[in-house]
């Protein structure tokens, strides 16, 4: 499924916290950047910026995990 600029802009504000998926931290969303049509940047405000593709609002990560336990308590992996 691919989400508008604005689907896409609104998925990062309407949270306070997002998960950056290369190391599974934890940071705050102080705003989001937008570059040219189709890129988007989260600003944690600590200086650090992440596109938006690689991370998940911590809401997201969380039904993340609780799918994927599920499924390993359902196939006994």
């Amino acid at each position: 499924m691919k989400l508008s600029m604005d689907a896409r802009v609104n998925r990062i504000i309407s949270s306070d916290k997002i998960v950056y998926l290369e190391d599974m931290t934890v940071h705050s969303v102080n705003s989001v950047e937008t570059v040219g049509e189709d890129l988007l940047f989260v600003n944690t405000g600590s200086g650090l910026l992440f596109q938006d593709t690689d991370v998940m609002t911590l809401d997201e990560a969380c039904d993340a995990e609780r799918n994927i336990n599920f499924l390993k308590k359902q196939y006994k992996i």
